[in-house]
Formats: structure tokens, C-alpha cells, sequence
């Protein structure tokens, strides 16, 4: 059948069988099943994927672990380009306690060709195996780290190491240089009459031999002579300390860059400068050289000569001015085209023309022509019907309409003003308005209305003209209304539009209506009473203080509030509050590291309490007096020559390097699980080639014919080597 696959699934499957073996203070070996093609992979420490660490073989030894310590460890494959597999499974260990440590003594510094005496200072132990394969109480070493582990019974009590290290020697190279002159040179009490190295031994002040070397350069003396030619306006000429005036000869002692005395002699040649003129005549400026000079005169400037030295040309210039004047003239617009000095201009602007001055210069004459405009100006004026006919610049106009004149303007040009007449109408217009009955007569603009009815009167409008306007007037009459109100009893006596009543009834007040007359208005007010009531609560005692409608009862007891009723007048409430109280009980548990009570774990022995809900709703509290007995985890290591597998202990047979253990029962019935990890020392095995003459002896024994030969050793961590 067909099937498919993801496209991001890993080409390298995911570790399996993922152990921890060899188990030690600071380091585990960690081996697992390979399911793919993979020769990377990462390891994830305590959960941090984060920070992965990168491994490039199986089985993996992961050192600088920290003793004493839990740790979990999963790992991955790296599948190239397609990224990472799943994470293995996850295995957990814990590192070996290291045992106590004690006093070693010695010197822990000693020249490099001397030794020292180690002396384990305990009584922690009977038997002693040293790094070195020796087993006595101390031993005589040279530098370098050495370890010891104690044991007593057979069980190693105690592990502790200890450095000698080499005093520092000295190999110091004394570096001097002196002159020839300077020979035969005295150093440290010897004579040296040469360049040369010069090795002499000391002894330092930690003790130990310290080896000086003078390395002596012998340095010669130089006579040197120089030549040098300069400008004569270098004069006077500064050589070392010595002033040349003139060409000539100086001597002069220097020191050598070696230090040493050096004899110069110099000897000081003489260039001389050169001299040379021309004259220029220009209009307004004159280049020369990247030099523009706008005025008349002698200029000089410097060149070099072929032969280095300064040469002084002078320049006689003549500058003669060009001319630049500007005009301006003004005409009507009806004078285009203008014509000026063979220039047309046929609208305002700009033009220029160049003539030659007397000088022989350009003079360039720049003539600015302004446009006066005509004007087209139109205005507009609005009269009264009777202010016909109406006389404008001499022309009447009998009618609304627009009729035309033509000016003069101040700027001197024709101005036709074009002048259109408006005709107000008078108008007729229409009011209205509505007054009180009380305020008849009602007089307006001089019209007096006795009653509602129409007039018309002629007043001037906004447009200054005459508007009829016709007013009729409406006359509102004044209303009768009623009104009621309920109040509590405790409001009276109760106010209303500055009416008092001092208790439920009806009264009568004249106020102003929404039109702007009188209205009757008579109020019936109705009167509430308050309300007494009682109330009561059972709560438990651990609820008090008990807040009811702001009243605090601190205990069981009667109290008294005013609250308000539903018809918003006071109600008196008595409120009696009584208490419910809580229930104590007590059990007792043994149990081996952790109890669970509850959904809580306890690991030490005490007293402790939980609250629960008793049958009358209140807390009922419960003591629990625990004992926990301790269960015992033991650490033990121990290193075995390999030779030595398979190893017993407490019944477990070890056939290789790694760590077991076994559970027994301690006094107190808890568990004791005791672990071991036994660590392998291993024979070594070396090879030394040898050529004799006859025969060779080697460690007693003495071989006559060529051959390979094997000798078996104690190595310095005890075991065989071949």
C-alpha cells in the first residue's frame, strides 16, 4: 500500500536506552542506543534546552559535574540541514559526595632538582594507597600533584590530594652596549675585553639556582663627511650646532645612532637667485599665475629656478576700468513698441547694449522700461425707487441699468469706469405677536391694540426705503392646574412654593406658566410613616467583628439601625446576632521521610494544624503530632585495579567499572539505601627501544640477543604495567 511522510520529519530518529554509568564526584558516563545515521548530538542538562551541550561520541563522559548533586540529562541527534530528533528519555543520578578531606604536610614548594617528604596527618584510617602506588603513612616526592586515600576495614574513610610545586628559578639576560672606546668594561666584579655572551651562576633568594647572562655589544666610532648646497637666501645656514655665513667647511662631534662618538666634516656650496619683468595693460583685472589683479601697479612673484633657488619676476600692469549704467523710463501701454538706441522693447522689462568707451573698454548701458496700464474699472450703487432719475460723472440714469465713462488716471493713462445702477423697492411685511390678557393695552410703534386684532403701520427698512408692516396681535389667557405630592412624616413642616404645610392637606398658589402668565395652582400633599422592624442571624464565632448594614457587632448581642423603606421615609431595623463556635481534635503518625495528610506532605516531626468545615458550618481544627524517622542514603567509592574484577561488596558482585546498590533496614524501620561506585584503575602498558653493543642489562636482567622483551611493573596507581 502507499503511505506518506511528513516533509519535516528528522532523517535521524530519536536516541533510545539513554543510561548513566561510572558515577563519580565530578563526572558520569552516559551511553544510549543509536537509531540513525548521527555522529552529533546535544545533551540537555537539569531541563535547560536552551543552553545544550555538544557531544561527538558514544559512550560520553561528561566532567565538571558538581558533587552531592541531582542532576537529569535527555539528549538528541543532530540531523544536519533538517535540524535536531525528538529528546531521548530523560535519566536522572546523583553525583558522589566527596569524602572529608584532612592535613596533608610537606613543603608544597621546592627547588626542581630537590624533594619532599608528604606525611598524611589523621588517625581517620589504617591503611593508606597513595597516587603514586606507595602505601606507607609518607612519602618522599618530587613536584607535581599527589592523591591518598585512607581506608580503614577495607572502606575508604577519607580521600585528600596535595600539590609540590617548583620554586621559581631564574634564567635572566642582562643586555649592555658600550662604545670601543670603552674597553676593557667592568661587570659584577669580571673584566670583558670583547663583544660576547657571558652566562655566571647565583643563588636566588627562595634558595635555588639562578643563572645571569651578560650579552656585550661592542659599538665602533665613525668619521663621516657630508656635502650640502643651498640657496643663498638660506643664509645663515644651522648644520648641528654650527652657523654657515658662506659657502666653506665645519667640523663637527656627534653621537652615532649606536651612541658612540661620530666625526663629521661638512662642507657648504652656494646657489644664487634669479631676477626678470614684463608689462601688462588690461580692462578692470589681469590673471597671472592664479593671481587676478583689479588695479594698476608693480607686482612681483616668486618662482623656483631651475636650480632650486628663488627667482623674482616683476610685473608692470595697467588697468583700465569698463562702464556699466543703468536707466529706467516709464510710458503708457498704448506707446508699444518703444524704441531706444536701436533696442525695440514691445512690453515692460530689461535690455542692455555694449558700446566702447574711450578707454577702449566695454561700456554696457542697461535701460529698464516700466508699462503704465489703462484701467477697466467697474463700480455699482444701490438707490431708492424715488430717488429717480439719479445723476452720475455727468450721466443720469433714469432706470436701474449699466452705462460707461472714460478717465483719466493718476498714473496719466485712459481709465474707462463702467457704472451699474440697483433700485430698492419698498416693501410689505407682516408680525405677529402674543401678549398676556393682564397687559392690554398693548401699544407698538405708536399703534395701540385694546384687544387681539390686526394693524398697519409704514416704518423705514433696512435698506433705508419705506416697508409696510402689518401687526396682528394674539392675547394668551391665564390657567388652572393641580398638583400632588407624598413626603415622609419626619419632612414636615414641609415647604412649596413658599406654602408651609404642617401637615397632609391641600393649598393654593398663583406662579407664572410657561407662556408668561399667571397660573392657579393647587398642591395636595400627601404624608408617609416610618416602618419598625426586627431581624436576626446566626454566624460563626471566627466571623466577628460582623459588619451589618455599618453596625459592628463584636460578640452576640442586640442592635439597633434606621435604614430607609421602600417609600423612602426612615425604617428601624433590631438586628440579634448569634454565635456558632468552632470544634478541636488531635491524631498521631509515624512515618518513614514524608507523611501526606490531606493533600499536604510533611518531612519533619511537629505539630501541625488544618482547618476544616465542622457539621454547623464553622472551622473545626485538627492537630496532627508527627514523628518522621529518616531513611538513610550512603555514599561509598572505591578504585580497584582491573585486574581485581570481579569485585563483592555487601553481597553485589561488580564485573565492571560502574555504581549499584542495596536497601537495607535501619534501626528506626526506614530504608537505608546504601550506593557504590567502584572506579577501575587500569594496567598500562609502554614501550622503549634500546640499541647495545654485546649485551644490556635492564632492571637485572641482561639480554645478549636482539629480541622484544616484557617486564611487568608496579605503576604508580598500583597496577601492573607491562
Amino acid at each position: 500500500g502507499l503511505f506518506m511522510v511528513s516533509e519535516t520529519q528528522p532523517i535521524c530518529p530519536a536516541p533510545t536506552n539513554l543510561t548513566a554509568n561510572s558515577i563519580s564526584e565530578t563526572w558520569v558516563t552516559l551511553s544510549w542506543t543509536e537509531n540513525g545515521s548521527a555522529t552529533e548530538w546535544q545533551a540537555c542538562i537539569n531541563g535547560d534546552e536552551t543552553n545544550p551541550v555538544n557531544i561527538y561520541e558514544n559512550p560520553y563522559t561528561m566532567y565538571g559535574l558538581e558533587p552531592g548533586t541531582d542532576y537529569t540529562v535527555k539528549i538528541r541527534a543532530n540531523c544536519g540541514a533538517n535540524g535536531y530528533s525528538d529528546w531521548s528519555n530523560e535519566v536522572s543520578f546523583t553525583t558522589v559526595e566527596i569524602p572529608p578531606y584532612f592535613f596533608i604536610d610537606g613543603d608544597d614548594s621546592i627547588c626542581p632538582s630537590q624533594t619532599t617528604t608528604l606525611y598524611v596527618n589523621t588517625n581517620m584510617g589504617t591503611n593508606y594507597l597513595w597516587s603514586t602506588g606507595e602505601t606507607s603513612q609518607s612519602i618522599n616526592v618530587p613536584t607535581g600533584i599527589y592523591s591518598v586515600t585512607v581506608t580503614k576495614n577495607g572502606n575508604a574513610v577519607a580521600f585528600g590530594s596535595f600539590e609540590v610545586k617548583a620554586k621559581q628559578t631564574y634564567n635572566i639576560t642582562v643586555t649592555e652596549t658600550v662604545c670601543e672606546s670603552d674597553l676593557p668594561y667592568s661587570w659584577n666584579g669580571d673584566t670583558y675585553t670583547a663583544a660576547g655572551s657571558y652566562p655566571k651562576t647565583y643563588t636566588a633568594a627562595n634558595g635555588c639556582d639562578s643563572t645571569v647572562t651578560l650579552v656585550l655589544t661592542v659599538n665602533p666610532t665613525y668619521a663621516v663627511s657630508d656635502t650640502k648646497t643651498i640657496c643663498e637666501s638660506e643664509l645663515p645656514y644651522d648644520w648641528n650646532g654650527i652657523t654657515f655665513n658662506a659657502a666653506g667647511t665645519e667640523n663637527v662631534t656627534l653621537q652615532a645612532a649606536n651612541g658612540c662618538d661620530s666625526l663629521v666634516t661638512m662642507t657648504l656650496t652656494l646657489k644664487h637667485a634669479e631676477f626678470a619683468e614684463f608689462a601688462e595693460t588690461v580692462c578692470d583685472s589681469f590673471e597671472w599665475n592664479g593671481q587676478i589683479y583689479t588695479a594698476s601697479g608693480d607686482y612681483d612673484q616668486t618662482f623656483t629656478a631651475a636650480n632650486g633657488c628663488d627667482s623674482v619676476v616683476t610685473l608692470h600692469l595697467t588697468v583700465n576700468s569698463s562702464y556699466a549704467v543703468s536707466d529706467t523710463k516709464t510710458v503708457c501701454e498704448s506707446e508699444l513698441p518703444y524704441e531706444w538706441n536701436g533696442v525695440t522693447f514691445d512690453a515692460a522689462g530689461t535690455q542692455e547694449v555694449t558700446l566702447t568707451a574711450v578707454n577702449g573698454c566695454d561700456s554696457v548701458v542697461t535701460l529698464h522700461l516700466i508699462i503704465n496700464s489703462s484701467y477697466a474699472v467697474s463700480d455699482s450703487k444701490t438707490v431708492c425707487e424715488s430717488e429717480l432719475p439719479y445723476d452720475w460723472n455727468g450721466i443720469s440714469f433714469d432706470a436701474a441699468g449699466t452705462q460707461e465713462v472714460t478717465l483719466t488716471a493718476e498714473n496719466g493713462c485712459d481709465s474707462v469706469v463702467t457704472m451699474t445702477l440697483n433700485v430698492s423697492n419698498r416693501y410689505q411685511m407682516t408680525a405677529e405677536k402674543t401678549v398676556c390678557e393682564s397687559e392690554l393695552p398693548y401699544d407698538w410703534n405708536g399703534v395701540t391694540f385694546d384687544a387681539a386684532g390686526t394693524q398697519e403701520v409704514t416704518l423705514t427698512a433696512a435698506n433705508g426705503c419705506d416697508s409696510v408692516v402689518t401687526m396682528t396681535l394674539n392675547v394668551s389667557n391665564r390657567y388652572q392646574m393641580t398638583a400632588e405630592k407624598t413626603v415622609c412624616e419626619s419632612e414636615l413642616p414641609y415647604d412649596w412654593n413658599g406654602v408651609t404645610f404642617d401637615a397632609a392637606g391641600t393649598q393654593e398658589v398663583t406662579l407664572t406658566a410657561a407662556n408668561g402668565c399667571d397660573s392657579v395652582v393647587t398642591m395636595t400633599l400627601n404624608v408617609s410613616n416610618r416602618y419598625l422592624m426586627t431581624a436576626e442571624k446566626t454566624v460563626c464565632e471566627s466571623e466577628l467583628p460582623y459588619e451589618w448594614n455599618g453596625v459592628t457587632f463584636d460578640a452576640a448581642g442586640t442592635q439597633e439601625v434606621t435604614l430607609t423603606a421602600e417609600n423612602g421615609c426612615d425604617s428601624i431595623v433590631t438586628m440579634t446576632l448569634m454565635l456558632k463556635y468552632a470544634e478541636t481534635a488531635e491524631i498521631a503518625e509515624t512515618a518513614c521521610d514524608s507523611y501526606e495528610w490531606n493533600g499536604q506532605t510533611y518531612t519533619v516531626s511537629g505539630d501541625y494544624d488544618q482547618t476544616f468545615t465542622a457539621a454547623n458550618g464553622c472551622d473545626s481544627v485538627v492537630t496532627l503530632h508527627l514523628t518522621i524517622n529518616s531513611s538513610y542514603a550512603v555514599n561509598d567509592t572505591k578504585t580497584v585495579c582491573e585486574s581485581e574484577l570481579p569485585y563483592d561488596w555487601n553481597g553485589v558482585t561488580f564485573d565492571a567499572a560502574g555504581t549499584q546498590e542495596v536497601t537495607l533496614t535501619a534501626a528506626n524501620g526506614c530504608d537505608s539505601v546504601v550506593t557504590m561506585t567502584l572506579m577501575l584503575k587500569f594496567a598500562e602498558i609502554a614501550e622503549i627501544a634500546e640499541t647495545a653493543c654485546d649485551s644490556y642489562e635492564w632492571n637485572g636482567q641482561t639480554y645478549t640477543v636482539s629480541g622484544d622483551y616484557d617486564q611487568t611493573f608496579t605503576a604508580a596507581n598500583g597496577c601492573d604495567s607491562v
